[in-house]
């Protein structure tokens, strides 16, 4: 199983649980994804991804920070996300009411990447997302 420890020093972003947090949040893990070899494309649904998974911690759950780390390896791109212990993916996202201001983040996380799951590391429940590389 994939833990924090498993992804290179300088890939982890720890911050604050907080709104403000966010652009910052979505610049690093884009330039990341540049830094790693992935095209705009999927540099962009990282930061998108990343945004909307780091907005469901701060917005769902009591976790004070929020721990992102992000791996290129020979077959993929991966995120890992803490903070998801109140959180649900057992269940199949059905597609958001488009007259709701919110309700989007899981169905366009799960759209957007390969495999999405929540996986335990520490007793913790963290998300765990896939993208393959072409």
């Amino acid at each position: 199983m994939t833990s924090f420890a498993d992804f290179p020093r300088d890939s982890h972003v720890t911050f604050a649980a907080d709104v403000s947090e966010l652009a910052p949040l979505r610049a690093a893990f884009a330039r990341l994804a540049r830094q790693s070899g992935a095209p705009s494309d999927v540099a962009e649904t990282f930061e998108l991804v990343v945004s909307e998974l780091a907005t469901n911690v701060i917005q769902h759950s009591t976790s004070k920070t929020v721990t992102i780390a992000f791996e290129r390896t020979d077959t993929n791109w991966q995120l890992l996300v803490s903070g998801a212990d109140e959180l649900d993916l057992d269940e199949p996202r059905a597609v958001p009411d488009p007259t709701q201001p919110a309700g989007r983040g899981l169905f366009i996380v799960e759209a957007a990447m390969d495999l999405v799951e929540l996986v335990m590391i520490d007793g913790r429940r963290h998300v765990r997302c896939i993208k393959h590389a072409a």
